[in-house]
């Protein structure tokens, strides 16, 4: 028998029956972390806004590009990352008091980062107007919620965590009144720019360090429903965690996944799909494109093991059969 008998065995095998890989390192999740890296670069830095091909611009308000998925995506794959490091902190004998205060200290890491990155000298630091939101900031309130959610409570506990955020979102939106400008829908525009409670809440909070002078997209209330893509990233971490076979995990993900950017689709006719107010609808229909892109990834490195000499064993069985 030859040296490559084994593993040309094993990879026959393992193309038969779809078994789905073990879920101690996951090559899918560091390929969509990096195509996620690469398009966030290329959409910051488009080479002219006026130019700019649409896929790689956000939307100005309502509606989505190809572009408004990348953040969702980074949330996304926090939840996942939580679910793993837990558990494998808790396989290390680590309490859950050890596991929450590693994550308290690690938040506040990176919110200093953030501050510090808005506090750089290529924007122009000006104590003044010095912004304390931001996109590090934001991933930091989520990945702290997300994770005490995950010490805290059972699957039905996230699901009903996840429904809590976007329906109390969307009632904090729609129903409650902005100060001084009255209820959205009969008073003022709903989903107005400028008059909207999250915005009237930053305003109030940090007036004159917001992103663009009147709201910010990283603000206070719009963790509310952030917190919930990144909870569906946690329930996604915990089926790939399942004994499930791939088929079925493959099978899933596409379900889910093109429920929730079908149910996101038939919300945005009450709840537009909005980017920059993170709207409920918008969650659930960027946590379906998260579904069924990580799906793809998934199906192509875990089960067909397109990568590397995996790949090139893959082709020598199917030659042989």
């Amino acid at each position: 028998m030859s040296a490559t008998e084994p593993s040309l065995q094993s990879a026959e095998h393992s193309l038969r029956n779809q078994v789905a890989p073990s879920p101690d390192r996951l090559l899918c999740l560091d390929i969509y972390r990096g195509l996620m890296v690469a398009g966030m670069i290329i959409v910051d830095n488009p080479g002219s806004d006026e130019h700019a091909y649409w896929p790689i611009m956000h939307a100005n308000w309502n509606g989505w590009t190809p572009a408004d998925f990348i953040f969702p995506s980074f949330l996304f794959l926090v939840g996942i990352s939580i679910v793993y490091s837990t558990a494998a902190r808790r396989q290390r004998g680590q309490s859950n008091r050890q596991i929450l205060w590693h994550a308290f200290k690690r938040s506040l890491v990176l919110i200093a980062i953030g501050l510090l990155v808005n506090a750089s000298p290529l924007y122009g630091l000006n104590l003044h107007t010095w912004r304390f939101e931001g996109v590090t900031q934001w991933i930091a309130r989520c990945y702290f919620f997300a994770l005490m959610l995950e010490l805290c409570a059972g699957r039905r506990g996230h699901l009903l965590a996840c429904a809590g955020c976007l329906v109390g979102y969307w009632v904090l939106v729609r129903f409650v009144p902005v100060p001084g400008a009255g209820i959205p829908g009969r008073d003022i525009p709903f989903l107005d720019q400028v008059q909207n409670l999250p915005a009237w809440f930053d305003r109030k909070l940090f007036s004159g360090h917001l992103y663009d002078g009147t709201s910010d997209p990283e603000g206070i209330i719009h963790s509310i429903p952030a917190i919930a893509t990144t909870v569906i990233g946690v329930l996604t971490g915990h089926w790939l965690k399942s004994n499930r076979k791939a088929v079925q995990l493959v099978g899933g993900m596409v379900f889910f996944g093109i429920l929730g950017m079908l149910g996101g689709k038939l919300w945005n006719r009450w709840f537009p799909i909005n980017k920059h107010m993170w709207t409920s609808s918008y969650v659930l229909f960027s946590g379906g494109f998260c579904l069924i892109f990580l799906s793809v990834l998934y199906w192509a490195t875990e089960v067909r093991r397109w990568r590397s000499e995996e790949r090139r064993v893959g082709k020598e069985c199917r030659s042989r059969w």
